[in-house]
């Protein structure tokens, strides 16, 4: 850590630096606090992540960084804004204020889509990477394609699931291995049902959840974590969000799409698509939890990870016959 804070200002090295987790994706994260109580994030990314595609990340986070609830990356001293130590890549950013709410309110439920509403529409006129056109198929619906049939190919090779040395955990994986082969099929009807339609995409969070959302009060005061950003329909946003903070509650559901409708996005957002990148979303993170449990990943929170599973089968479980019905 020493030998990336020499890369920037030597006023980096003074503050006071206390490590704040990292998530299930390998990173690691500290907040650096100055004596005037202003602060700043380091990131140690995780292990492979390319630096190609950190910089693109940042050119996207830079595009709209005057935003306030984005946080803004702080170059180094050579201007670079990814640091590259111990075969790892590390940035620097500023510090949002704020404190996520997995229960928000309908108020904050409404802030936070207004929220993306307003990114989306900033995003939306980035110019596009060479070889990605602006309209395309929905890349969220290729990619739980993908994932279903990954996941069918393994589980037609393997007659039980995963076992691991946490109890919790391994129930967790029995239960989500019997409730897939039930769910997936109608999912993937449905999916294959968007294929070829030529919708916009450009750069979208991909990943927020209630945990990157910070609220000061009723307003956002920060979005943060664009480790997932890529080129996608804004509808995976709006699905990944609501889906984790209504619950699949379809009235909450609706306050929130219809604050985001009224805040003018660049791109009209069906509900019935929202609905569905939600419900395949959920079933493809159980998927893909069983894929990694069985490729021999490590588990660092085994029990943090039989949470997170539980709630995903609670979600599919309240659909009529473990399915959702979209179309």
């Amino acid at each position: 850590m020493d030998a990336v804070l020499s890369a920037y200002s030597p006023d980096l090295a003074r503050r006071v630096w206390m490590s704040v987790g990292g998530g299930f994706s390998g990173a690691t994260v500290w907040k650096g606090m100055a004596p005037d109580g202003s602060a700043v994030a380091l990131k140690k990314w995780p292990a492979g992540f390319p630096a190609d595609r950190l910089c693109v990340i940042h050119h996207w986070m830079r595009a709209v960084a005057d935003l306030p609830f984005v946080p803004r990356i702080v170059p180094n001293r050579s201007g670079e804004t990814v640091v590259q130590s111990a075969g790892r890549l590390w940035d620097l950013s500023t510090w949002l204020p704020g404190i996520p709410d997995s229960h928000p309110t309908d108020e904050r439920l409404a802030a936070a889509c207004r929220a993306l509403a307003e990114f989306h529409r900033r995003t939306a006129v980035i110019p596009a990477d060479a070889g990605q056109p602006r309209f395309t198929e929905i890349p969220a619906v290729r990619r739980r394609l993908a994932l279903f049939g990954s996941y069918r190919s393994w589980q037609a090779e393997n007659a039980r699931p995963p076992v691991t040395a946490h109890t919790g955990l391994n129930a967790a994986c029995a239960e989500a291995f019997s409730l897939l082969p039930q769910v997936l099929p109608e999912l993937g009807r449905v999916l294959q049902l968007w294929r070829g339609q030529m919708l916009p995409a450009f750069p979208c969070l991909c990943d927020v959840h209630t945990g990157h959302v910070l609220f000061t009060g009723d307003s956002v005061a920060g979005v943060i974590d664009y480790g997932a950003m890529k080129i996608d329909h804004p509808a995976v946003d709006l699905a990944r969000y609501l889906g984790a903070a209504t619950t699949g509650d379809a009235g909450r559901l609706n306050v929130g799409l219809d604050a985001y409708r009224r805040s003018g996005p660049p791109v009209e957002v069906p509900a019935q698509l929202v609905e569905l990148l939600d419900r395949s979303g959920t079933a493809g993170g159980l998927a893909n939890w069983l894929l990694r449990i069985s490729a021999g990943h490590p588990i660092e929170d085994p029990k943090t990870v039989a949470r997170r599973m539980a709630r995903m089968l609670s979600r599919l479980a309240d659909s009529p016959g473990g399915t959702p019905a979209l179309m």
